[in-house]
């Protein structure tokens, strides 16, 4: 697998499997729903896999202002149909993406009161768990004919597309802990990773 120019795996759209079905080779329309349907939808599904906190967020919304200067030179936005790379290694994503899904890990309260949880062995399962359920949610949307484009780990933007704590506070997940760089929720935990992806 290409691990590309940023030092992570490079995600297709319709994440890592081997037998690639779709809506049309199923013989059933896309998949039609409205806003709160789908957001339904998603989150009993990440819910069955173990994702803690989700939020979503227009990425089309500039209502208090431009998002696109959220994304870093990673990507490039351009008014193409696939979400794919270019020769360069950059991610092409399409203009018509309009949904950022944002993911936290499950934050168990009191473990994280009482020691460190970047280099606890609960930080590296949750690494591990919110690549099973991000790529099984990218198979899932894959199958109701809808594109998608994961980033795995969202609490810095150097390695990845676009900072998820940003995403995070613009989808009510939670606010700025003024402390480190992951989003606090209400319940009064901050969680060990966030991971976004962004659909159609």
């Amino acid at each position: 697998l290409d691990r590309g120019q940023t030092g992570y795996l490079k995600y297709p759209p319709e994440g890592f499997r081997t037998i690639k079905v779709t809506h049309e080779t199923l013989g059933v329309p896309k998949w039609e729903g409205s806003e709160t349907e789908n957001a339904f939808m998603i989150r009993t599904f990440l819910r069955q896999f173990g994702a803690g906190a989700i939020g979503y967020a227009r990425v089309d919304d500039d209502s208090v202002g431009p998002r696109k200067p959220l994304f870093n030179t990673h990507v490039r936005l351009e008014n193409n149909p696939d979400y794919k790379y270019d020769a360069n290694g950059t991610f092409v994503m399409p203009e018509k993406c309009k949904y950022a899904i944002i993911i936290y890990d499950r934050s168990p309260r009191d473990p994280n009161n009482y020691r460190r949880t970047v280099n606890s062995p609960q930080a590296f399962v949750s690494n591990m768990e919110k690549c099973e359920y991000g790529h099984k949610l990218q198979n899932f949307l894959w199958g109701l004919g809808y594109q998608s484009y994961w980033f795995e780990d969202g609490t810095t933007s150097k390695f990845t597309g676009t900072p998820t704590n940003v995403w995070g506070i613009l989808s009510g997940v939670g606010e700025y802990n003024r402390i480190h760089n992951a989003v606090i929720q209400p319940e009064s935990e901050s969680g060990n990773f966030a991971s976004i992806l962004l659909t159609d």
